[in-house]
């Protein structure tokens, strides 16, 4: 099949969802489809050869120029969206457009922004096909709050409805995401979405020349930002628990933290210590080297579910070190934990005050169990079953397709 991707997010762009289609495109590359990916122009934020290592099978690269970012009124009216990059959108419809045309019978995969990818694709879906619409998570949390944001929530929503209803199916990382449609969106069968997971394989080589932030004494590492929506002070609270205990490690944060958190953990007498990675390949350094991985969840709670898993999560299913997941029990990552007894993997709750503390206390002078065995998610998360249930499914429309809208 001749699959065409529109992706905002994509290398050499320094950023998750562009490191998540490129493995995807890669995935159906290697099945021995082609690929052809539309993005934007972006800078060289990685090295080439990190290019190379994510995508080597994606050879078919359009890259849409575009204009110096400004708030345009014009394109937000046109395209009804309160978007900042809608300044753009004109240049890659026409973009999209021209590959697709040129393409025999494209399957159309717009992944990312949200809405930006969205409504480019939806503009462009006669054109193919088939058009399959992927929400990358985290969607949802793209809302926003108050009086404006209801109202810019409305041309969110009305865009969603679009994409849920016109295109031949959707995609999505997190099976939780699912109910976050029906209850706030519309009611939309759950036929209509297929899981396309997060692909882990491989871990990104690490940097050749790189110095352990804390050669001395093992180390919890967390890669990303942590901040109040992170569960930052809950983190806080159970880093002071484990000095208290007398647990001598510290913690490593590879990236953004509110002050008023890290001078707290310094008063309290944590060994903090902050990172800032200039590239992927120094956090996959920090993943191999830490004495334990800590992945944090989302803070948002839609009424017992979290529509959300963190790509970090699965990139780290591909090392040998303990990973911590600390989250709610409402999470997928928590029932993940609870079907892989032996993967090497624990939960610590964010509202059981101690867990995470008494957690580390046991994983810190450890080395992974030689009985741990993290296959069976690591095939979960393999880009051979990743794309598995998505081709099968673009099989059985392709075939008896009669219209270019994706449905037959």
């Amino acid at each position: 099949m001749n699959f065409v991707i529109f992706s905002y997010n994509f290398i050499p762009q320094n950023n998750p969802e562009a490191f998540c289609t490129a493995r995807f495109a890669n995935a159906l590359a290697e099945a021995g489809h082609s690929v052809h990916v539309v993005t934007i122009d972006h800078p060289q934020q990685i090295p080439p050869d990190l290019e190379k290592e994510l995508a080597p099978a994606v050879t078919q690269v359009t890259r849409v120029k575009t204009r110096p970012l400004a708030k345009s009124l014009y394109a937000r009216l046109k395209y009804q969206t309160p978007e900042w990059d809608s300044i753009n959108y004109d240049e890659c419809i026409r973009t999209l457009k021209s590959v697709l045309k040129q393409t025999d019978s494209p399957i159309l995969v717009t992944r990312m922004c949200p809405a930006a990818s969205g409504i480019i694709g939806w503009h462009c879906r006669k054109d193919a096909r088939l058009w399959v619409n992927h929400f990358s998570d985290p969607y949802p949390n793209y809302l926003k709050g108050g009086i404006l944001g209801r109202i810019v929530n409305k041309f969110t929503y009305r865009w969603t409805r679009r994409f849920l209803t016109d295109s031949a199916f959707c995609t999505v990382t997190c099976p939780d995401v699912i109910r976050f449609f029906q209850e706030r969106v519309m009611p939309v069968e759950e036929s209509r979405f297929t899981l396309v997971p997060h692909i882990g394989e491989p871990l990104i080589a690490p940097a050749k020349e790189w110095r352990s932030p804390c050669p001395e004494k093992p180390y919890i590492a967390h890669a990303g930002n942590c901040y109040d929506g992170r569960y930052a002070s809950e983190l806080v609270r159970e880093l002071l628990l484990c000095k208290q205990a007398g647990l001598d490690i510290a913690f490593v944060q590879a990236g953004d933290m509110l002050e008023r958190d890290v001078e707290i953990m310094q008063q309290g007498g944590i060994d903090f210590r902050k990172l800032t990675l200039s590239s992927p390949r120094e956090a996959s350094s920090i993943f191999l080297d830490a004495a334990i991985n800590l992945v944090i969840d989302l803070k948002i709670d839609y009424g017992g579910y979290t529509p959300f898993i963190p790509s970090k999560f699965v990139y780290l299913l591909y090392t040998d070190k303990p990973i911590i997941v600390f989250a709610r029990k409402d999470s997928w990552m928590y029932r993940l934990v609870q079907e892989n007894p032996n993967a090497g993997i624990f939960f610590a709750d964010v509202n059981a005050s101690g867990q995470l503390a008494n957690i580390c206390g046991k994983l810190a002078y450890q080395s992974i169990n030689s009985s741990v065995n993290r296959k069976s998610i690591r095939d979960f998360f393999s880009k051979q079953h990743a794309v598995e249930d998505f081709l099968a499914i673009c099989e059985s429309y392709y075939k008896p397709h009669k219209n270019n809208l994706g449905k037959p």
